[in-house]
């Protein structure tokens, strides 16, 4: 998938620290950023300065009428009803996880921990 063609991208959880980042890049890109999330946060409310849409509450109709990829957070069930109104429509859908797969594919990675150990990712 190439993220670079993407105009609207809708989260589900997107108050998540993980999947709030991915939110986030993607709003400073330009795109089309809503989401929702069972609870406003400090998160939903810096996302929402960024011009993101945000629902508080997970409804089928918090998805926009045109959705190019939704990420989902691994906590949503797949009766959620955003998740399932994602798939009648034919929304490509990723989990958080692949998603960050597909950012970091191509990117190295470092990670240092207590400044002794150290690998290098690729």
């Amino acid at each position: 998938m190439n993220f670079s063609k993407l105009k609207t991208v809708h989260f589900i959880g997107i108050g998540g620290i993980g999947i709030s980042a991915i939110a986030r890049m993607f709003a400073l890109e330009g795109k089309r950023v809503s989401g929702s999330d069972m609870a406003e946060s400090n998160v939903t409310g810096k996302l929402r300065k960024l011009g993101a849409r945000i629902f508080i509450g997970q409804r089928a109709e918090n998805i926009p009428a045109y959705c190019d990829l939704i990420i989902y957070t691994i906590a949503v069930t797949p009766d959620n009803p955003e998740f399932v109104e994602a798939k009648r429509r034919g929304i490509p859908m990723l989990s958080y996880p692949e998603a960050l797969g597909i950012i970091s594919k191509d990117k190295y990675t470092i990670a240092i921990t207590d400044g002794d150990s150290w690998f290098v990712l690729e």
